[in-house]
């Protein structure tokens, strides 16, 4: 009968602790509901400026999850022409960074002391993953515009300098992006000598490989307003709207408040503490970046780093997405630094719709003027190509991304081979029956459609449609509206306002939260401490006597037996 009690006692007591166990573990699954609604702000507050628009006024640009693929736009028209703005793709860390702080640096050339790595190239050149990268973006353009859908055939298999026309920065990793690119467009064996022979001669010449030159026009990177819109001294306004943006509190203050990275910097670029404190906040802002941009390169060739490196890759990753979010979403003047590319393709694809409707004059444009001497019209848009390649930069698609009216902040940076892809497609015989469809991606996601306000929250629309936004959205002269300085502070006064009340509304609902999740994590903690101590207690007490009296009978049980 004691074995009985005393199992009953056992029983209840595990039961007991299970209980205390259950709440304890309650209590982890709220702070891990926590930290997944902490991740969960970061990423909707990354959305809350586009245009210097709170986030309740263009949710509808958001792309939604289930966004229809790529692929699905065969019933809607041949294509007819295509434009595709293009970030370099994997490239080694830049400049032995930092580029932008290397004045207070002891030895201004030496690299991060944590960056120990043998780079197979050079600092900031195109690495051969990034080569392959942009190869497979190639490939993907091949078998959708060479070999895909009939409603999707747009080039010959050879290249033509009439169908095609690519143009880079003039900086080595996009030309090489661009050219790598072309490759995967027009593979070997595509280029003229290895398909024929000339009429007139027996012999074939050609490369091994049957390799296929690409013509890759450029400019003058001091000179390129179209692919460099936001460059330091393009955009007078720009420069000082972006430049106090950033030492604003809601960026310059996220870097103090993250007291342990700052704290951190000195000795993670390898700067004395006294020269660090004498930097302008731009430089201590802009030696964060770099410190993020090293930590991207070594994570995508698998490079270890060491642990008090490491542990600050989520504070730059936040701080990035508000360095970028601030200048490009909240400043709101995209149409400025994005104006003159989005101005261009928009031309480029009316000259199409010219082109396709037979226009005599634009057809022999193309064939004359737009070849002679390079001149293909790239700021005007009036040369017609079936398919336009720009490779830049991440600031690139920043630019184009905030001219169309939609977040620039894709992970606080574009990926490599980010791209922006605008798509002309016939819908009908008429000579206005043509839509527009814009699609974005990067080198590990296949485009996917970008919705927002130049298709009125959709991703495709009529081409007048897009035409027209993109006429009442760019200034008519960008140059003379970048040179209105006098705008700044009340651009400044709305831009800061809005990041201040998206922020205030982040933090409020953060601290709440945090609190909240907090005072009922303490309270069940101590509750099941309270319980796992009574519970103790109570089979101690109630065990006892048991005890006591199965050592007696265990006693008399022995003198019985002697």
């Amino acid at each position: 009968m004691w074995g009985r009690e005393l199992f009953s006692i056992v029983f209840f007591a595990v039961l007991v602790l299970l209980v205390a166990i259950h709440i304890l573990g309650s209590a982890d699954v709220v702070r891990a509901f926590q930290q997944g609604l902490e991740h969960r702000l970061t990423v909707e507050s990354k959305e809350a400026w586009l245009g210097g628009v709170p986030l309740g006024d263009v949710s509808s640009y958001v792309v939604p999850r289930n966004a229809s693929p790529y692929e699905s736009l065969h019933s809607e028209g041949k294509v007819k022409a295509v434009v595709i703005v293009a970030r370099h793709c994997d490239r080694a860390p830049q400049n032995y960074a930092p580029a932008y702080a290397t004045g207070t640096r002891r030895r201004p050339y030496k690299p991060f002391p944590f960056d120990k790595t043998k780079w197979d190239v050079d600092y900031g050149e195109l690495t051969a993953l990034g080569m392959y990268q942009c190869y497979r973006f190639g490939r993907f353009l091949h078998e959708r515009y060479v070999q895909g859908h009939p409603n999707d055939r747009l080039l010959r298999a050879r290249y033509n300098h009439e169908e095609t026309h690519v143009r880079a920065t003039d900086v080595d990793r996009t030309l090489v992006s661009a050219a790598a690119v072309m490759h995967g467009l027009y593979p070997a064996a595509s280029n003229p000598s290895h398909q024929r022979r000339h009429r007139y001669s027996k012999k074939q010449y050609h490369i091994p490989g049957g390799f296929q030159y690409v013509p890759i026009h450029t400019r003058l990177y001091g000179d390129d307003r179209l692919l460099d819109g936001s460059g330091k001294g393009r955009c007078q306004l720009w420069d000082i709207v972006s430049k106090k943006m950033l030492k604003s509190d809601f960026v310059y203050g996220e870097l103090q408040r993250r007291s342990d990275l700052y704290a951190a910097l000195p000795s993670l670029a390898n700067v004395s503490v006294e020269a660090f404190q004498s930097m302008k906040k731009k430089k201590k802002l802009a030696l964060a970046a770099t410190l993020r941009d090293i930590r991207i390169c070594q994570k995508s060739h698998s490079i270890p780093a060491p642990a008090t490196v490491s542990r600050f890759d989520a504070d730059l990753e936040v701080l990035t997405a508000r360095l970028n979010g601030a200048k490009w979403d909240a400043s709101g003047l995209g149409p400025l630094v994005g104006g003159r590319l989005l101005r261009s393709i928009s031309t480029r694809l009316a000259t199409a719709i010219e082109a396709d409707n037979g226009n005599v004059q634009v057809l022999a444009r193309a064939k004359d003027e737009c070849n002679r001497k390079g001149h293909d019209g790239d700021e005007i848009g009036n040369c017609y190509r079936k398919l336009v390649y720009y490779s830049g930069h991440d600031t690139t698609i920043f630019d184009i991304r905030a001219a169309l009216g939609v977040t620039a902040i894709e992970d606080g940076i574009a990926p490599y081979a980010s791209h922006v892809i605008f798509e002309l497609r016939r819908t009908g015989p008429e000579e206005n029956d043509f839509r527009v469809s814009v699609y974005a991606g990067h080198y590990d996601q296949k485009p996917r459609p970008l919705f927002g306000p130049f298709c009125d929250g959709n991703f495709s629309c009529t081409a007048s449609s897009f035409f027209s936004w993109v006429l009442n959205t760019v200034p008519n002269n960008v140059s003379e509206a970048c040179i209105r300085t006098e705008r700044a502070p009340d651009i400044l006064r709305r831009a800061l306002g809005n990041v201040a009340k998206e922020d205030n509304a982040f933090q409020s609902g953060h601290k709440a939260v945090r609190e909240q999740s907090a005072s009922g994590g303490a309270f069940s903690r101590q509750f099941a401490r309270v319980l796992i101590i009574g519970t103790i207690g109570f089979i101690l007490v109630l065990s006892a006597p048991i005890v006591f009296r199965l050592r007696r009978t265990s006693i008399r049980s022995e003198y019985a037996a002697v």
